[in-house]
């Protein structure tokens, strides 16, 4: 019997227009179809994060053109989640009713996690939840792990070369230390001061405090420099890279000029003797496997903020768009009975 038969309506958080956390109600919508290629997951957590943030202000602009132009095509966000396969479709062979899985889906009309049910294809970026790791962790791994390896895959990091990472306290930062010394890379981050033991956790070679030490007080000593929040510049990574060393941030910077300045990079690079690169994000599914293996050695474990209620869905987005978050904000839906806690 179709699951469609036993319950046709679920309980969401959703908008039907573009604007803050105003627009989101908890109401309820039909339970999606699961097509002949896709999984139906029961979500237990979500989680709100930049990504959702930019979406539902339909900003940049451009995130419209994938989004709908006037109206949100996707009502409900959430492009995190973490639950079990509920059903799959006629053509997946990859996964079976019952498992636990976790994904990410910032696909303009997909999204969904911010509901009871959602479905993806079961050749999108979704693959099981490993042993001993809580649905909480697992549906805060991918926003932020999937950036921070976007960012690394734009560059060889060649061994002995040293790593600026800059914002180790956000989604992208956190995972991106952790992910780096994964690859036994010798990073130093930064933090702010209140928050210089959670970073110091993580295990970088070298931490500092940049409300106290300024960036461009460094020595020109790093071979690249990630900026994991966008609040720094090229101009600031000229003073602390090394001749032939990298900038990518993952912000478009002041009047978009990390975007204009990596398209003139070849040119700018001859002034400068520095390069700089805005990095695409990537769906590749390597990059899930890599985050996969993180959570299961241990390597890996996203940091964890606060936990709200789907019911308080827009509450989490006002306090996700004050800046202050740490690491990830959480979604609990429906989390299943038994198995590892919430940590």
């Amino acid at each position: 019997m179709e699951l469609g038969v036993l319950r046709r309506s679920m309980r969401t958080a959703r908008r039907k227009s573009y604007g803050g956390p105003s627009v989101l109600e908890c109401a309820d919508r039909p339970v999606p179809k699961t097509a002949a290629d896709q999984i139906l997951v029961k979500i237990a957590y979500s989680t709100v994060n930049r990504t959702d943030l930019g979406f539902l202000y339909g900003r940049p602009l451009l995130t419209r053109v994938f989004s709908g132009l006037r109206r949100p095509g996707c009502p409900v966000l959430g492009c995190e989640f973490s639950g079990v396969v509920e059903e799959v479709g006629a053509d997946v062979r990859d996964f079976a009713v019952g498992e636990r899985v976790f994904g990410y889906d910032d696909r303009g009309r997909g999204f969904g996690g911010h509901a009871e049910y959602k479905t993806i294809s079961s050749t999108g970026m979704v693959t099981t939840v490993p042993a001993g790791v809580s649905f909480a962790r697992a549906a805060a791994s991918t926003e932020g792990a999937h950036y921070a390896l976007s960012i690394a895959e734009k560059v060889t990091i060649g061994p002995g070369e040293r790593v600026l990472v800059h914002g180790a306290t956000g989604a992208i930062g956190s995972a991106m230390v952790q992910l780096l010394i994964a690859r036994d890379v010798e990073v130093t981050a930064t933090s702010p001061t209140e928050h210089l033991e959670t970073v110091a956790a993580f295990g970088p070679a070298q931490l500092i405090d940049w409300r106290t030490t300024p960036l461009d007080s460094l020595a020109q000593e790093y071979d690249y420099f990630f900026d994991a929040v966008g609040k720094s510049s090229f101009a600031v990574a000229r003073r602390v890279l090394k001749p032939g060393g990298t900038y990518i941030s993952s912000e478009l910077g002041a009047g978009a000029q990390h975007l204009w300045l990596s398209m003139i990079n070849p040119i700018q690079r001859m002034v400068t003797k520095r390069s700089i690169i805005f990095p695409i994000p990537s769906r590749a599914p390597k990059l899930l496997a890599e985050i996969r293996h993180g959570l299961q050695s241990g390597a890996f474990k996203p940091l964890l903020d606060r936990e709200y209620p789907l019911r308080d869905t827009a509450e989490a987005f006002e306090y996700v768009q004050t800046g202050r978050k740490l690491g990830n904000v959480l979604i609990r839906v429906a989390p299943p009975a038994g198995g590892p806690p919430a940590e």
